[in-house]
């Protein structure tokens, strides 16, 4: 079965480094790969649409507070399992993106503001850490996209990174491709029986 530390063995292979037991090794390639994985990871995950990390959640309404008391606004948490809000939409309206604002309040966490009342939903994209749900091509893409994060650190060769970011973008290419290819429904959110699961 696929691993974190099978993706990140990948990775060393494609610059010639030797592979990893684990994060805790006591070893200057193990702290290098702990110190980027967890980013790479997040950053793919929430920069592309990916089918198999779309989530559909309700959102959580929040009191206004004082210093929006006079915005036409509704207020809503921000998702804790997204890293990316893709939409927002309402059964009241099916079909229909809703418009809404990001903003991060005073107490230093982020809000969703809407110009409608709930329920709202918001189709996510999730941070995924279970390898095994990942799709082969989105693991090669991870473990191109590592590769061209720590080749500097540990190749200590440009010829090295710029071939792993010419692999990189070849394995993104085919990733993106596939994951469009395989859901046949529309990106807006609103699907009766995604809905339906929300109840």
């Amino acid at each position: 079965m696929t691993s974190d530390i099978n993706i990140c063995n990948m990775a060393l292979g494609n610059i010639g480094a030797a592979p990893i037991v684990s994060f805790s090794d006591e070893s200057q390639t193990a702290r290098i790969c702990a110190s980027y994985y967890g980013h790479v990871r997040k950053y793919l995950l929430s920069a592309y649409p990916w089918s198999f990390n779309r989530r559909h959640v309700r959102l959580v309404p929040l009191p206004k507070g004082e210093e929006y008391e006079d915005e036409p606004v509704f207020i809503y948490a921000y998702p804790t399992e997204a890293l990316y809000i893709n939409c927002v939409y309402s059964k009241e309206f099916p079909g229909r993106k809703l418009r809404y604002d990001i903003r991060v309040c005073g107490e230093g966490k982020r809000r969703l503001f809407a110009d409608v009342p709930g329920p709202l939903f918001a189709d996510c994209r999730a941070d995924v850490e279970d390898v095994s749900v990942w799709p082969a091509v989105f693991c090669e893409t991870v473990s191109w996209a590592l590769s061209m994060r720590i080749a500097l650190a540990l190749a200590k060769d440009n010829g090295v990174a710029s071939n792993c970011n010419g692999m990189y973008l070849q394995a993104l290419g085919r990733a993106l491709c596939e994951c469009a290819n395989e859901p046949d429904m529309p990106m807006d959110g609103g699907s009766s029986w995604l809905e339906a699961r929300e109840i």
